[in-house]
């Protein structure tokens, strides 16, 4: 089977979100994420920041987060991609990703090893007529395929960091001073301010503090999508599936 072809959603996800992110503006400086601000706590820490500082210093403070959860869709190529995976730095990441047609996945990246649990509709569009690939669908259904860092199935680790995902973001639009600010709004109970991205055609909020981080990014066209980020004080767990529900990927040449 060619699952490690159609598993390629997760390399435009990781594509879509450094697209989207450079509309905050390119990264700079390691500072640590700061903690949820309540949207009474301070008046406006960043009042004297330029709307360029603050985009920098909030993808800058989004990529070090310790412990996030994205959440959102994206479409990239026509492709319309959705997903939830929740980070913790150094450790790993689980979640799911779905390509909208096609199928979903459960994924989780532990340490070096990666686990990847397609859904039955991926296995049915993936086998198509063929008759051994629909054998190897239904030995393989239900199961987590496990696999290594770094080729096959272990590629998919890139998308488990925002490190992966959005330091290298450099794509952003040719002139800063289109970033702007327009006021501010509460996400998620949080006070946030609002900055503009002409060139991206991007809304993006960030939190009001002296090191902010993102916590939403809408894309509009036919390119776009909204990505939400959630941040946590304490590390989530991140769990392997249990030893009987798993599949060395490789024996199938995955």
């Amino acid at each position: 089977m060619a699952t490690v072809r159609r598993l390629a959603p997760a390399a435009l996800l990781v594509t879509a979100l450094a697209v989207a992110t450079a509309a905050c503006g390119t990264s700079s400086g390691t500072h640590s994420a700061a903690a949820s601000l309540s949207p009474k706590a301070v008046s406006d820490p960043l009042a004297g920041w330029t709307a360029q500082r603050i985009a920098k210093q909030a993808q800058a403070d989004t990529v070090d987060a310790p412990y996030v959860r994205v959440t959102g869709n994206v479409t990239s190529s026509g492709l319309q991609i959705t997903f939830d995976l929740t980070m913790v730095a150094g450790t790993g990441c689980q979640g799911s990703l779905t390509e909208h047609g096609v199928g979903s996945f459960m994924l989780v990246s532990l340490g070096k090893n990666v686990w990847v649990k397609p859904d039955s509709q991926f296995y049915k569009n993936e086998a198509g007529q063929n008759p051994d690939a629909q054998t190897a669908a239904t030995l393989l259904a239900g199961k987590y395929l496990e696999d290594t860092e770094g080729t096959g199935l272990g590629s998919l680790a890139s998308s488990c960091s925002l490190h992966g995902m959005l330091g290298n973001a450099t794509q952003t639009a040719a002139d800063d001073s289109l970033n702007a600010k327009a006021g501010t709004a509460t996400i998620d109970g949080q006070r946030a301010l609002k900055l503009l991205n002409v060139g991206q055609h991007a809304t993006v909020y960030v939190t009001d503090t002296t090191k902010p981080v993102i916590l939403q990014i809408i894309v509009s066209g036919s390119g776009g999508g909204s990505l939400s980020f959630t941040y946590y004080t304490t590390a989530p767990a991140i769990t392997p599936p249990p030893a009987s529900e798993t599949i060395e990927g490789s024996k199938y040449g995955l």
